[in-house]
């Protein structure tokens, strides 16, 4: 999304059209109330009992409109994606791998 996002804004600028790329962490929101497969626990739930934080959705209210009026292009919604994407940058890889090995809704990890 971010390389799509960068290529939009590019490409739009010339007709005065900005692009922002809101990427948020886990947000508050209906979907996470569906049941996990063949459970009766919610995503929000299994979320949670895997120490995931989950932010309300007043939080991407207020970065999406922090956007609009800021020049820059990437905005993250929680301080849990802001670690991530600064831990990301730190070490390239590592969190694609600890995603990977990490099932958060249940079942068997994958990897």
């Amino acid at each position: 999304m971010r390389g799509l996002s960068q290529s939009l804004d590019a490409e739009f600028a010339r007709f005065g059209v900005g692009v922002k790329c809101i990427m948020p962490w886990f947000i508050d929101t209906p979907i996470l109330a569906f049941s996990v497969p063949g459970t009766n626990t919610t995503f929000a739930d299994a979320a949670r009992a895997s120490g995931v934080t989950i932010y309300p959705v007043e939080d991407s209210a207020q970065v999406i409109w922090n956007a609009v009026h800021s020049g820059t292009l990437e905005h993250i919604v929680g301080a849990k994606g802001t670690q991530l994407a600064w831990l990301a940058r730190l070490v390239p890889g590592f969190i694609r791998r600890q995603a990977k090995g990490r099932n958060i809704l249940g079942g068997r990890p994958t990897g």
